[in-house]
């Protein structure tokens, strides 16, 4: 799926290990709704990613991965997860904007030192890793 702000272009949004996989619909409308807001580049620096990948990215940190994920591609080769930064504001002002939106009860915002997670999980997940 591509949107008017992402699609092709952006490196992110598949599997980085296996070229597979894509956002999902909800994600794209997410981003575009981000991207509008803020009147801003979004850049994704994680979006989709096979099992594979997941733990790798996990075992760089010295962690075990969880078997759950909104950045895992589901039977679809769909994600529901991608994080992002929004050129000129920072992590807690786009999650400002997304806690306080109508529909911040389905989705998951964690806030890390210069990114932020935005997923779709169907309720609401807050985190801070700062």
């Amino acid at each position: 799926m591509e949107t008017k702000h992402f699609g092709k272009q952006d490196k992110m949004i598949p599997c980085p290990c296996c070229n597979k996989g894509e956002l999902s619909v909800g994600t794209h409308i997410l981003l575009e709704l981000i991207r509008t807001h803020f009147g801003a580049p979004v850049t994704i620096t994680s979006g989709s990613r096979c099992m594979e990948h997941h733990k790798e990215i996990y075992k760089k940190l010295g962690k075990e991965a969880p078997e759950h994920s909104d950045h895992l591609l589901d039977e679809r080769l769909q994600s529901n997860g991608v994080d992002i930064k929004v050129k000129g504001y920072t992590p807690h002002e786009v999650y400002n904007f997304l806690n306080n939106s109508p529909f911040s009860n389905v989705i998951s915002l964690g806030i890390y030192s210069t990114w932020l997670h935005v997923g779709l999980r169907g309720y609401p997940a807050r985190w801070s890793v700062v």
